[in-house]
Parts: C-alpha cells; structure tokens; sequence
C-alpha cells in the first residue's frame, strides 16, 4: 500500500498544526521558538557570540571589482551581529534570547544551565 497525501497538506503534520486554519502569524511564531530554541541549545552546549563567525576570507579579503559597488569592501561582522541580536530580541553582548524573549515565546527557562546563567539541572 502507498501512503498519498497532498504535499499542501504535509506542512500540518510537519508542525503540528494546520496553517491555513491558523494563518501566517501562528506560523510565524512556531519559526521564532524553533530559531530561539536552537539558540538555547547552542548557549547550552557553550557556543556564545564569538562562535557567531563568517569564513575568514569573508572578514579578511576585499571584494572583486565584478561585485559593482560593493567592490573593494569586506563584511563587518560586529555591526551586522548587534542589528541582527536587536531584531531577533536578543541580548546584544552575549548574542542571547533575553529572559522577556523567551517568555512571550513560552520558553521560559530554556537557558538555565547554560554557561554564563543561572545553574540549572545539567549543574553547568
């Protein structure tokens, strides 16, 4: 027997929900908590901001005059992190969810035990 579904129709199973009955915003929100969670497990495993890098030949060698006006540049990272921290609601110096994140995405408490926050069950 083969199991046929209607791929439009997968998306439910794959998040748990059907998203046309629920719109794009529920979607939306069920994105942020996968992006904060991974965030979460990464703090907890010891990644901070400096593990939040580029290829050093991104950082380090000019663009090529075929890039039209970004020629000559390289990327400044730092800048580009702090806006993306702000946008995301993350703290910008360590590069992690704030406490208020987290709790208006219902993941209250993901960074206990991570490094560099209280010591939860890991003793970390």
């Amino acid at each position: 027997m083969v199991f046929q579904a209607d791929p439009r129709g997968l998306k439910g199973y794959a998040l748990g929900f059907a998203v046309a009955s629920r719109g794009g915003d529920h979607l939306r929100a069920a994105c942020e908590r996968v992006v904060n969670l991974e965030r979460c497990f990464n703090a907890r495993e010891g990644l901070t901001r400096k593990d939040d890098t580029l290829p050093g030949r991104f950082l380090k060698e000019p663009l090529g005059t075929e890039c039209g006006p970004s020629a000559g540049s390289v990327v400044e990272l730092e800048p580009m992190l702090d806006e993306y921290y702000e946008a995301r609601g993350w703290d910008v110096r360590t590069g992690l969810p704030t406490a208020s994140k987290l709790d208006s995405l219902g993941l209250k408490g993901c960074l206990e035990g991570s490094p560099g926050t209280v010591p939860g069950p890991r003793g970390r």
